[in-house]
């Protein structure tokens, strides 16, 4: 069976967790000719999916292309795709004002692995283009954190065509890798149960990743670090990346000019109720100029605070999830508990602390192993320093979604939220929506 190697998109300014390590035992002095006498290219970021089967089963709508999808990765170290995420969402009641909104995005993929190639062992190329059309209902909640994490990602650059990831990533061991590039920052604070662009999962910023983080890491920015494998499922990660990174820019013009931050994170497998769960820590420390008239463009916050300016911004934050239930032939199969603790510089941070909690799992009915759900509750306290006369110093919400795989390639979704936002002079917003991703 093909040995998978950690996720490596972990070396991003929020590393993701590291969910799987190479099934062999991790030697102390593995060198890269043992690496490659050991794995012979058989260890990869990259698994190759299964295209096989008919329309109802197999994992792409397009299949395996006569044979060509299957025999371009196990040949030549190279695989394609692409899904596109609808949605369809609504401030039912309440917020700023009642209205719908149709959006959605598409995701291209170029993934690249030497060692499958036949080159050299250990390197993985992830290029990672994105399109955004439509118009969505985050202003019209009255909340700071956007109900629609999808819609808020291409901001401040709008609807179009953007390359957010060009990543390399080199193993110098089985325990060691550095990676630089382009980096998609959202892959970090990863969680089995809270965690994406609201493609898949919960909707809502809160629920993707830790906002307390925003000041410090952009959606797609330059940066390099490193990843040590302490042992199986517990690793420590650090990062540099370029604090003003944007979407629709290289970044070169102030990679070395601008504010930078430096993350360092410890991921701690643990075993708890005998069932797989994990501790994330985290600390982000940025240097540079930080005004209070500056915000991130993912938040819906607009201030009158007087102006004032900063050396530097700092935010912490703490990830955990513990399965209750799991399958031991498949542990992403079965149900858990989740939850975020963040705190961050209250001179530079609009988000001072932000906590959340919730349920979460996969497969929980017979029949339905694909299926997808989750129930959280999040509250957050804003700045007394950076809100001015517009906002509230609190805001808290709830969210439910089910996702339904009418087949391995196409998902559905029905999500409903619940939000008593930060902007003055709203009502409680009750947002639904629908969603639908298809894989090609």
């Amino acid at each position: 069976m093909k040995k998978t190697l950690p996720s490596l998109f972990v070396i991003t300014s929020i590393a993701l967790p590291i969910s799987s390590l190479a099934q062999a035992p991790i030697e102390e002095d593995t060198t890269i000719a043992e690496f490659q006498e050991t794995y012979e290219a058989e260890a990869t970021l990259f698994p190759i999916p299964d295209y096989s089967g008919d329309f109802w089963n197999r994992a792409a709508l397009t299949g395996d292309w006569g044979g060509v999808r299957t025999k371009l990765a196990k040949d030549n170290g190279l695989q394609f795709a692409v899904d596109a995420n609808q949605i369809y969402q609504g401030v039912m009641d309440g917020g700023r004002e009642s209205r719908s909104e149709y959006s959605g995005s598409a995701d291209y993929r170029v993934r690249f692995d030497s060692g499958e190639a036949g080159l050299w062992p250990g390197g993985f190329l992830d290029i990672h283009g994105e399109t955004f059309w439509g118009e969505g209902v985050n202003l019209s909640t009255g909340a700071v954190l956007p109900v629609n994490t999808d819609r808020a990602l291409s901001a401040p650059a709008g609807n179009g065509t953007y390359l957010p990831q060009v990543q390399f990533t080199q193993f110098l061991s089985e325990k060691f890798a550095v990676t630089l590039g382009k980096l998609d920052t959202t892959v970090g604070d990863g969680n089995s149960f809270a965690h994406g662009v609201g493609d898949r999962g919960f909707m809502n910023l809160g629920f993707s990743f830790n906002p307390v983080t925003l000041t410090v890491a952009p959606y797609s920015t330059l940066g390099a670090g490193f990843v040590y494998l302490i042992a199986p499922r517990t690793s420590f990660t650090f990062s540099a990346i370029d604090t003003d990174g944007q979407i629709d820019e290289s970044g070169f013009d102030t990679v070395f000019e601008g504010n930078t931050t430096y993350v360092g994170e410890l991921n701690l497998g643990t075993e708890f109720f005998d069932q797989p769960g994990h501790q994330l820590f985290a600390f982000a420390y940025a240097t540079g100029e930080f005004t209070s008239q500056q915000q991130d463009p993912r938040l819906l916050f607009a201030t009158d605070a007087p102006p004032s300016s900063e050396s530097e911004s700092w935010a912490f934050y703490y990830n955990f999830e513990q399965y209750l239930v799991s399958d031991p032939e498949d542990p992403n199969k079965g149900f858990g508990l989740f939850g975020r603790v963040g705190v961050a510089d209250e001179d530079t941070n609009i988000v001072n602390t932000f906590y959340s909690l919730g349920v979460g799992g996969k497969g929980i009915i017979p029949g339905r192993d694909l299926d997808r759900f989750g129930l959280g509750y999040y509250y957050m306290t804003l700045s007394d320093k950076r809100l001015g006369l517009l906002t509230d110093d609190d805001e808290q919400g709830v969210e439910l979604f089910y996702n339904m795989a009418v087949t391995p390639a196409l998902e559905v979704s029905l999500d409903l939220q619940v939000i008593d936002g930060a902007v003055k002079n709203t009502d409680t917003a009750v947002v639904g929506g629908v969603r639908a991703r298809l894989v090609f």
